[in-house]
Formats: C-alpha cells, sequence, structure tokens
C-alpha cells in the first residue's frame, strides 16, 4: 500500500508541475462554490427500474416517467424514448426572472428520425419559456416571453445515430448552443426576457403544439442557473478533470483505468491517464458533492487561462 501512495503521490508532483505551468487552474474557489451551486437539476436516467427519475443535485427534482407502452426501457447508457415516453419534473427545476442559465444533455438519435423532436423544455403555455428541441437534425433553442429572446436554430447534425453532448446557454442578451463542446451558433437579444416558474419542465415532450415526442436515447439531462458553458470536453479524447472540493483522497481503480488526484492551489485535479470506460471516476463522483469541470487536452494539461471548464460525464 505504502509503495502505492508514493508512486501516486510522484505522479500527482508531475502534474501538478504540468498544471501550474500551463495556468490552466485559475477560477478561486469563491467562484467554484458559486458554479456549484448553480447546478440546479441533474438527471443521470441510470434508473435500471421503474417509474420514477433521481435527481441527482440534492434538489429534489424527481422527475416521473408517463405514457410509457411497458417496463421503462433503459439500456446501459441511457433511457430509451420510442415516442410516446416521456418524463415529467413539475416546476420545482423551473427557473423564474432574468436568472443566467443553461441546459446540457447526451443525445443519440437514429438518422432516419426527421421530425421536431423534444429534448427538454420550461413549457406548458408560452409566456416565460424555454426549450431545447431538434429541428431538422439540430439543436433549436428558443427563450420567449410575449417576445423572443433568441430563437436559435443550429447548423450542426445531432441525428446520427451516434452520443452527443449539447447544451443551450443563455448568459445576459447573448443565448448560444454547443455540440460536443463546440460553438454551433449564437444570438444576441435586443433585451433579457423574464422566465415563468410556474412552468413546468418535461423531458422528451411537449404538451403544446401537437404534442411533441423524443425519439432515441437520453442521458445526463442537467440545468443550471447560472450560464454554464461546455468548453474543452472532447469525448473521443484524453482529458483532465478539475474538481472543486476541499479533502483529497485515493481514487480507487478499476477495469485498469490509473486515476490520480492531487491538491493544487483551491482546486483537486484529477488526471486520466488512457481512454478506458467511465465506471472508476462514476464510482468516485458518487461519494463526492462536488461539480466537475474540465479539459480536452489529450494528454497535455493546458486551457485557456480564466477559462471555467464543466466537465459532462459519458
Amino acid at each position: 500500500m505504502a509503495s502505492r501512495l508514493s508512486f501516486y503521490f510522484a505522479l500527482a508532483v508531475l502534474l501538478a508541475t504540468v498544471v501550474d505551468a500551463s495556468n490552466s487552474i485559475s477560477s478561486t474557489s469563491d467562484e467554484a462554490v458559486g458554479i456549484s451551486k448553480s447546478l440546479f437539476a441533474w438527471w443521470k436516467l441510470d434508473e435500471k427500474i421503474g417509474f420514477l427519475v433521481a435527481d441527482s443535485s440534492g434538489n429534489k427534482a424527481t422527475g416521473l416517467v408517463k405514457q410509457a407502452r411497458s417496463q421503462l426501457a433503459h439500456t446501459t447508457d441511457g433511457i430509451v424514448f420510442d415516442g410516446a415516453t416521456y418524463i415529467s419534473m413539475g416546476t420545482t427545476p423551473s427557473l423564474s426572472g432574468q436568472t443566467d442559465f443553461a441546459v446540457h444533455a447526451w443525445v443519440k438519435v437514429p438518422p432516419h428520425i426527421k421530425q421536431q423532436l423534444c429534448v427538454i423544455q420550461q413549457r406548458s403555455d408560452i409566456y416565460g419559456e424555454w426549450w431545447l428541441w431538434i429541428l431538422n437534425g439540430n439543436l433549436w433553442f428558443t427563450v420567449y416571453n410575449r417576445e423572443y429572446q433568441f430563437n436559435i436554430k443550429g447548423t450542426v447534425p445531432v441525428t446520427d445515430g451516434t452520443w452527443h453532448h449539447v447544451a443551450a446557454v443563455r448568459n445576459g442578451t447573448v443565448g448560444s448552443i454547443y455540440v460536443d463542446s463546440k460553438l454551433d451558433k449564437s444570438q444576441n437579444g435586443s433585451k433579457i426576457v423574464n422566465l415563468n416558474s410556474s412552468l413546468p419542465v418535461f423531458i422528451g415532450y411537449d404538451p403544446r403544439d401537437n404534442k411533441r415526442y423524443f425519439h432515441g436515447e437520453l442521458k445526463e439531462v442537467q440545468i443550471f442557473s447560472a450560464a454554464v458553458v461546455p468548453v474543452g470536453f472532447n469525448p473521443m479524447s484524453s482529458y483532465g478533470i478539475i474538481i472543486y472540493i476541499s479533502l483529497v483522497s485515493i481514487v480507487p481503480q478499476s477495469n485498469k483505468d490509473v486515476w490520480t488526484e492531487w491538491q493544487h492551489s483551491t482546486c483537486v485535479a484529477v488526471l486520466r491517464q488512457n481512454s478506458a470506460a467511465d465506471c472508476c471516476f462514476r464510482e468516485w463522483h458518487a461519494r463526492s458533492a462536488c461539480l466537475e469541470w474540465a479539459l480536452a487536452a489529450g494528454n497535455d494539461a493546458t486551457a485557456m487561462p480564466g477559462q471555467q471548464y464543466y466537465r459532462s460525464n459519458r
């Protein structure tokens, strides 16, 4: 055990030096705490049985699966939506006023699906609504209250039968959509419109306008009450992960995927050395109450100084 800990410590010192040299850790502990608190709702959609969907943010926004033709269709990656199934979250995760916000999700849509698809929305009436849909194979993000703040239709296809991380962000008057952490499109509204927290949140369903559903698979759906941008995540690469917590512990190894933690300034950083499955990280995260931030760096620990990076689970 001692030799293993020594190995971890030696590797930690080396890697911490690399991080320091690149100036990649730039957020203060106060900023980290603020962003952690902005995680408003988090539905992993990894339940193995039943019709309740847990909120892992701690805000108790439990979802209820409705209109499932049979027992909910779970996969190893997420939940299958068949065009008749959806999840109702009620108003617990509903946003209000002029708050900045962001919505993140993983989507997998068969290439033959052509109709409009609802990923997630806060909408049952049109006043104070927002939605993230897929239109003609691309993202569609709207915020509306008697007038559009923005109505953004993307250009990057996401209906090719593979997993894509998608995100929609309101940052003041500006709205943006991202596919696999790359900016797809932005739009600047003339003013910030108010959101209506009495409107419920749905995953995979629009109760208005011909009752649109979702076809495909969804997982890791998140709402933030801040403009959290998924910059720097590349699902095909190895990457570093910066996690803001106060304690350091040794992460258990799993499936020969070696993880190492080290303390640096006000941050704890975790480096993934190879591209094996995420099970080790998931085991570690299940025992921590932190928010994850990351940078796609291949085998390097480099990042844009001053940029906050969010690590999306895959």
